[in-house]
């Protein structure tokens, strides 16, 4: 299985909840949406279903491409990993 991280990776790391070791990443929704609302510039409304439709839609087979975590927004600044510590994990 081949697996995808999301571009521009250098800012949707900020996004990234955690990496296993076969490098398969897991993202938190929220931060997705925060990377889109100041990355385009656009709304949280429209960041939530630009993520929706553009980021999700690439999940459609049964384990998925990357897995995305849901939390509460309140929460982001919680579960977000150390970036040095997953980028070692990604080789980056």
């Amino acid at each position: 299985m081949s697996y995808i991280r999301i571009e521009p990776h250098s800012q949707f790391k900020k996004a990234i909840h955690k990496v296993r070791k076969d490098g398969y990443i897991t993202y938190n929704y929220w931060g997705m949406v925060e990377v889109c609302e100041k990355l385009y510039d656009i709304s949280l409304e429209d960041a939530r279903e630009w993520v929706d439709y553009n980021i999700l839609g690439l999940n459609d087979d049964k384990e998925g491409l990357f897995k995305v975590r849901y939390t509460n927004r309140e929460t982001l600044s919680k579960v977000r990993p150390k970036v040095g510590k997953v980028r070692r994990k990604v080789g980056r």
